[in-house]
């Protein structure tokens, strides 16, 4: 994940998880933050879909397994293919 990006990220995962205290990395999953089931998740997509001014492929966001793979999806310009 670049820089920017990252740094955009967290920000935007802290405001979703503002209990989370550890490192907002690419490879965080689920099981490392309390509270992460799918309705946050929804809720994580909803709120970078918004800083980011895109809408991406809800399919391939719930697909993803890290905050790296949601970021790439972002990271490739937003909307992708189901």
């Amino acid at each position: 994940m670049p820089d920017a990006l990252s740094e955009r990220f967290a920000e935007v995962f802290r405001t979703v998880f503002p209990e989370f205290s550890g490192e907002v990395v690419p490879a965080l999953t689920a099981s490392d933050v309390p509270g992460w089931d799918s309705i946050a998740h929804g809720n994580l997509i909803m709120e970078l879909e918004e800083a980011f001014d895109t809408e991406i492929n809800a399919r391939a966001a719930f697909g993803c397994e890290t905050l790296g793979d949601l970021a790439a999806l972002f990271g490739q310009g937003g909307k992708t293919s189901p």
